[in-house]
């Protein structure tokens, strides 16, 4: 509860106070570590939760470097296996390596998130960001249409339908463009 007060008093001065915000979030993060430590070998103590806290705080609060989300929430997947908070991780995971513009280990992390958990919650979050790298980043807009259908299809009551819907006919024209081009050469 100590490490939810400060984060959010972090969050509060990020604006008007970032270094007074990144020493709230650093206090956060050292009773975070502190408990996770303690609970580590105690499932019931929630060590696994703490230490998604920690990735949280690393990748929406402080930012920099981008390895320290990237290690926690690595770290959360390989001593946890188990966790409920899975998903999100994969889902941060990628969304790390997408800002690090390590294109194909975030496709990575989404593909693993969709295979695995292809109903939960970060699922449509997943597709549309894949979707988003194979266009805009890879130029393979053949493939950024089927994620964005695949979306529209599997999650009808995601807010990001219709945002899909739009991107779906846009790739598939690209991809046709592209097609004609190839056929022209």
């Amino acid at each position: 509860e100590q490490a939810r007060l400060l984060r959010k008093q972090g969050d509060e001065l990020k604006i008007g106070k970032p270094t007074e915000a990144v020493k709230k979030y650093n206090e956060a993060i050292g009773k975070l570590e502190e408990y996770q430590k303690r609970f580590e070998k105690d499932p019931k103590g929630k060590p696994d939760g703490a230490l998604m806290e920690i990735g949280r705080i690393w990748q929406d609060g402080i930012g920099e470097p981008l390895i320290r989300s990237i290690e926690t929430f690595e770290k959360l997947l390989k001593d946890y296996p188990g966790s409920e908070e899975r998903p999100e991780a994969m889902f941060r995971l990628g969304e790390a390596y997408k800002k690090a513009k390590e294109f194909e280990a975030a496709i990575k992390w989404y593909t693993l998130l969709l295979e695995e958990y292809p109903k939960c919650n970060w699922a449509d979050k997943a597709l549309f960001a894949k979707g988003q790298i194979l266009a805009d980043k890879m130029e393979k807009h053949e493939e950024a249409a089927k994620e964005f259908e695949k979306l529209q299809e599997e999650h009808p009551k995601s807010p990001l339908r219709e945002q899909a819907s739009g991107r779906a006919r846009e790739e598939e024209g690209k991809a046709g463009e592209k097609e004609s081009e190839n056929y022209g050469k």
